[in-house]
């Protein structure tokens, strides 16, 4: 039997995220959290150059790709708080 490890802490995966089977429970929680913040992020930005994303989808919206960049910060966070509990 292979043992999975968690693409973020590189545990073993003893019960996965239900959202993301790749991760752990932990990590797969504080993930979504993320994904969630950064959604609302980009819907604020949004509002704040008048567009609607839903509407005019994100080709419309200004500057760099806020979502990977805040997507790799959370990681790293996560990596780092992991490394620093263990």
């Amino acid at each position: 039997m292979t043992h999975r490890l968690c693409g973020i802490c590189k545990k073993e995966i003893t019960g996965p995220s239900l959202d993301f089977p790749q991760l752990c429970v932990v990590c797969g929680h504080g993930f979504m959290e993320m994904i969630r913040a950064v959604a609302e992020l980009s819907i604020e930005m949004a509002s704040a150059y008048g567009l609607n994303p839903l509407k005019e989808g994100r080709n419309s919206l200004p500057g760099v790709p806020i979502e990977e960049i805040e997507i790799r910060m959370e990681l790293n966070r996560l990596k780092k708080s992991r490394a620093d509990t263990s």
